[in-house]
């Protein structure tokens, strides 16, 4: 079957042509394909928005035939690239002897001066979730920076991001072709979303926003209250190899047992260094040669960057790992229990150097602790309940506080201000974020059924931030709030909307008590999907409504509501997302089904607030 060719913005336009007048509405939903051309090839703003409006002067509500249109449209074009490029000659070299020094400035291309602040979290093709000042640190200790000006490139850098495909609205993943550090400029702006997020940037960097049913990049300059921007509705990050956690713990003096092939480290070592002692000296090995040999002699046991470096190549056993000699623990795997063992101990944990509690007064909490201890550790907690009818359970092994420390970032003594979700979860696959959202949801979540809502309290910006990330792994929007109170800043995630519920019910939580609330709560009326309402598409909709003869009549019986709720969309009500898919099939519009099937949502702008930049560098992707 012969491919279907694809239709340029000369063929669609003149398709579109008899001898009738074309709308402003037709006229922005045909120029936005060129527009997305345009963007994607550097072309700056202000050159586009005057290509369209020279456009717009020329076929918007004038008479035209197809066979006129297509010369306009080069006409225009060429006006438009004349006019942009014509400035008076002047003679360069005279120019500089009058005024030293002379500066001539090389504008780059769309792009440059477009950033963002380096607290912004960048999340990434393989889960993770990192500030990108963070990223170009990273980078810097691995590539060269190129210097230009006051300004710094780092060019092929090795990460992965999401960005947005303007066709499809759908979200890929990329290979950045820099990152840049820039100086910032003596303004920013902080946009500030209704659900509770902010975005702060340089005023000339985009953002997308939404007028009449066709998406538009708008300078954060140029916005203001009441707009939209879109957020994206999920993360889809690949599933990941599941990470060695031994890696998280090298740097920890850690040691392992290897057993019986000791024997064949030993003859590997002499093999290549030609003595135990010249190899101990080669790998700067931390502990003294004595002790070294003592422990490998008499208890089996090497340090674990030692296991690490040779366990392939000298086809070393792993019979238990310890840590300043505590009592061995087994080899421990990224699983699905070990997760929820951590998220437990991340909601309702405490640790030091010499123990690990877990306090609740939910009995099915602590002894999903005390299960998951002896499954995972071969320990049995100590578990009592203190003065305050709290249920408490220990454990005392340096092997497992110190895995909780430094494999999963717990931080010892009061966390609730400072914990996060710990890097290897981000990096880990959907089936353990289920099981960590699982357990940290039970153990700290409450499901308002007055509310219609369920609340995750948290005091760590780093972990609401990280929970609302891992919620989009599983195609969960949040809102986010927060609350000045006299213990410091209180953080709020809220789920609402039947979606969400659902979503919630699917996981599944612990305890009878808490899946017969959820029941309750998807089956309460009104649950409205703030999230998932599309704003600005009510003349694009009416347009094609009307392009295809149909009454709204015609369109209520279609999707199965009232006339009336019809008539509201057109007004500008925002529209359900599930509506305006059936909407945009039944009329047959891939303009309104593209936003409906977007990976996309539309959150409204709160506020907006200029301050002058306490920043020194501003950061971006090219």
């Amino acid at each position: 079957e012969p491919k279907e060719e694809k239709k340029g913005f000369f063929a669609k336009f003149a398709e579109v042509v008899t001898t009738k007048k074309i709308s402003g509405s037709q006229f922005d939903e045909l120029f936005w394909e060129l527009e997305v051309e345009l963007l994607e090839n550097n072309v700056a703003f202000e050159v586009i928005e005057k290509i369209k409006q020279d456009l717009k002067a020329k076929l918007v509500d004038v008479p035209l035939k197809r066979t006129q249109v297509e010369k306009i449209i080069e006409d225009s074009l060429r006006e438009s690239i004349s006019e942009i490029l014509d400035f008076p000659t002047f003679d360069l070299v005279q120019k500089a002897k009058e005024k030293k020094p002379y500066v001539i400035v090389f504008i780059g291309v769309n792009g440059s001066g477009k950033c963002v602040t380096g607290d912004t979290l960048i999340p990434l093709g393989n889960g993770d979730l990192k500030s990108i000042q963070e990223l170009y640190e990273t980078q810097l200790r691995k590539e060269k920076e190129n210097i230009i000006g006051s300004d710094k490139y780092i060019y092929d850098p090795d990460i992965e991001i999401f960005s947005l495909d303007n066709r499809s609205l759908q979200l890929i993943k990329t290979k950045p072709y820099a990152i840049c550090k820039l100086k910032a400029p003596e303004y920013l702006y902080t946009i500030h979303l209704e659900n509770g997020q902010e975005v702060k940037a340089t005023p000339e960097h985009p953002l997308l926003s939404i007028k009449n049913g066709t998406p538009i990049w708008i300078k954060s300059e140029d916005l203001s209250p009441e707009d939209y921007i879109a957020i994206p509705r999920k993360l889809p990050c690949h599933e990941n190899p599941i990470p060695d956690l031994l890696y998280y713990l090298k740097v920890q003096r850690f040691f392992i047992r290897i057993g019986p092939s000791f024997e064949k480290l030993r003859n590997y070592l002499i093999k290549e260094y030609g003595t135990l002692v010249q190899a101990h000296k080669a790998l700067a090995i931390k502990q003294s040669y004595v002790t070294f040999i003592a422990d490998w002699r008499r208890k089996q046991t090497i340090p674990l960057e030692l296991y690490l470096l040779f366990r392939e190549k000298a086809e070393l056993q792993f019979f238990g790992l310890n840590h300043y000699g505590s009592k061995e623990i087994p080899y421990p795997m990224l699983s699905i229990e070990l997760v929820e063992y951590v998220s437990l101990v991340l909601a309702e944990g405490h640790l030091n150097k010499s123990v690990v509690e877990v306090t609740n007064k939910n009995p099915i909490i602590i002894q999903r602790f005390i299960y998951l201890s002896k499954k995972l550790f071969n320990i049995q907690p100590s578990t009592f309940v203190d003065s305050r009818e709290l249920i408490r359970s220990r454990i005392y092994n340096r092997a497992v506080i110190f895995l909780l420390y430094k494999g999963f970032e717990v931080p010892f003594g009061k966390k609730s201000a400072i914990i996060k979700i710990p890097d290897i979860i981000f990096q880990s696959s959907n089936e353990h974020i289920r099981k960590f959202l699982i357990s940290y949801i039970e153990a700290e979540a409450h499901i308002h059924l007055d509310k219609r809502t369920v609340e995750i309290p948290t005091s760590s910006k780093a972990m609401a931030t990280g929970l609302i990330n891992l919620l989009l792994r599983l195609w969960i929007l949040s809102t986010l709030t927060e609350k000045q109170t006299d213990f410091g800043i209180s953080y709020r995630i809220f789920l609402n909307g039947y979606s969400k519920i659902e979503k919630l019910r699917e996981l599944g939580l612990y305890t009878n008590k808490s899946n017969a609330k959820l029941d309750s709560l998807s089956n309460l009326p009104s649950q409205f999907e703030t999230t998932e309402l599309i704003p600005e598409c009510g003349n694009l909709f009416k347009l094609k409504r009307t392009e295809n003869q149909m009454f709204q009549k015609d369109i209520a019986q279609e999707i199965g509501c009232s006339r009336a709720l019809i008539s509201c969309y057109e007004s500008g009500t925002r529209m359900p997302r599930e509506k305006l898919l059936s909407i945009a099939n039944y009329l047959d519009s891939k303009s309104l089904k593209t936003i409906a099937e977007s990976e996309i949502s539309w959150d409204k702008i709160k506020n907006i607030e200029k301050r002058r930049s306490e920043e020194e560098w501003v950061y971006d992707f090219s």
